[in-house]
């Protein structure tokens, strides 16, 4: 059983210059923000070199509606930060559920030295055996 307490927040800004058929170079930005629940997959999310520019002009062409769009560069920076069930905003929290079904929010219960705490956590749901 895996036990989830915190959900790693990663975002990607995009900028980078495009061109409306043929016309002059055009600066667009925008921003990908996934929830992850492990560090590989966010570090791949983040690091990932081959970035499909079709997501880039998609992102342009949902603004203007052209027809041909190019890319003639783009940058990108990134930013990612963790956080616990508990702080996550439930908006938040039900994107990273409906992309991952697997998971199911559970209470943890626990006592340190007399104080007892309850905390929300992630619990991957155990595959059904026939």
């Amino acid at each position: 059983m895996k036990i989830v307490d915190k959900l790693i927040f990663a975002t990607r800004y995009l900028n980078g210059t495009v061109s409306v058929n043929g016309s002059s170079e055009i600066d667009h930005e925008m921003e990908q923000e996934k929830i992850f629940h492990d560090s590989y997959d966010a570090d791949k999310f983040i690091n990932d070199d081959l970035f499909d520019e079709s997501v880039f002009e998609e992102d342009y062409r949902d603004t203007l509606k052209h027809s041909e769009i190019y890319v003639e560069s783009m940058n990108d920076d990134s930013h990612v930060y963790t956080k616990s069930i508990d702080e996550i905003h439930e908006l938040h929290l039900e994107r990273f559920l409906s992309e991952n079904p697997n998971f199911e929010v559970k209470e943890m219960k626990y006592e340190i030295d007399g104080v007892k705490t309850v905390k929300k956590i992630l619990i991957e749901k155990e595959k059904e055996v026939a």
